[in-house]
């Protein structure tokens, strides 16, 4: 998950702003799956945003915008969960052991993440694209949540990458 900010123009809006946003996310993730152990909430749907900023490592954020869904339940978008274009392509973690030693690349496997990669084309807009992906997890009856962890390291640091995936019920 990126943290990102809504570049609204007259309501801006952050997730996720602290040092400590991996821990948080990871814990949001592990929120809404216990929330939601057998089913996702009614009003659930992916919403498209063409104006997401990221953060970078330094905390600062991207002078540029890029497109991405956020998840919409309970009557309000969930930023904390915001996927932009990579975070829905994204293949080959490399993951690694709790001694730091690398075990293998992995790819997430779940409904969501598989469906993105394989209807990615250059022959659509990554807008089209978007849509299609949110348009495909519309029945909220077939889907549920899932937390997919991965074991990774960043120079010497191990971390822990969570994503927030949808499977088949």
């Amino acid at each position: 998950m990126a943290t990102v900010i809504v570049n609204n123009d007259s309501n801006v809006q952050v997730a996720n702003g602290s040092s400590n946003m991996s821990l948080r996310n990871a814990m949001a993730i592990t929120n809404i799956v216990t929330a939601y152990p057998d089913k996702m909430p009614d009003d659930f749907k992916l919403v498209f945003h063409n104006d997401l900023r990221y953060m970078k490592r330094d905390k600062s954020f991207s002078e540029n915008c890029y497109c991405g869904l956020i998840p919409y339940f309970n009557g309000k978008e969930h930023l904390e969960f915001a996927m932009l274009q990579w975070d829905l392509l994204t293949d080959d973690i490399a993951t690694f052991d709790a001694k730091g030693e690398f075990v293998a690349f992995v790819t997430p496997n779940d409904e969501l993440h598989t469906f993105s990669r394989s209807t990615a084309s250059a022959d659509t807009t990554v807008k089209d694209w978007m849509e299609g992906v949110a348009n495909h997890f519309n029945n909220v009856a077939d889907y549920k949540f899932t937390k997919l962890d991965y074991m990774c390291k960043y120079e010497e640091r191990l971390y822990t990458k969570s994503l927030l995936g949808i499977i088949k019920k």
